[in-house]
C-alpha cells in the first residue's frame, strides 16, 4: 500500500505541475489535465482497510478523499476561468493552491502513518 501511495503522490504532483505549467506559461487548456490522477482510487484502497492505520488513518483517509475533489474541482474552475477570460482571478488561484497544499500534507500524513 505504500507504493500504492508514494506513486499517487508522485502522479498528483505531475499534474499539479501541469496546471500550474498551464496557467503560468497561458498555454491551450489540455482535456488530459482536468483527468483525474491515480491518487483518488489509492485513497479509496486505503479507506478501504479499517484500521489499518488506527482511527487517526482513517480519518486522514477520508479527509483527503473530500480534499482531492475538492482539488479537481478548484482545479477546473482555475482552467475554465483561463479559457473564458484569459486569465485567473487571484482568489480562483488562491483556492487552487489552497485546497492543493491541504492535500499534500493529508497525504504526506499517511505516508508517515503507513
Amino acid at each position: 500500500m505504500h507504493d500504492g501511495l508514494q506513486q499517487a503522490i508522485r502522479d498528483h504532483a505531475e499534474w499539479h505541475r501541469r496546471i500550474v505549467r498551464t496557467l503560468v506559461c497561458r498555454l491551450e487548456v489540455d482535456p488530459r489535465t482536468c483527468a483525474r490522477t491515480r491518487s483518488a482510487p489509492a485513497l479509496r484502497a486505503l479507506a478501504s482497510r479499517p484500521g489499518a492505520a488506527g482511527v487517526e488513518g482513517t480519518a486522514t483517509v477520508r479527509s483527503g478523499r473530500v480534499r482531492h475533489r475538492r482539488l479537481h474541482e478548484s482545479a477546473a474552475e482555475v482552467l475554465v476561468e483561463l479559457t473564458d477570460h484569459a486569465s485567473v482571478s487571484a482568489a480562483t488561484f488562491d483556492r487552487f493552491v489552497e485546497h492543493s497544499v491541504r492535500l499534500r500534507v493529508d497525504l504526506d500524513s499517511l505516508r508517515t502513518t503507513w
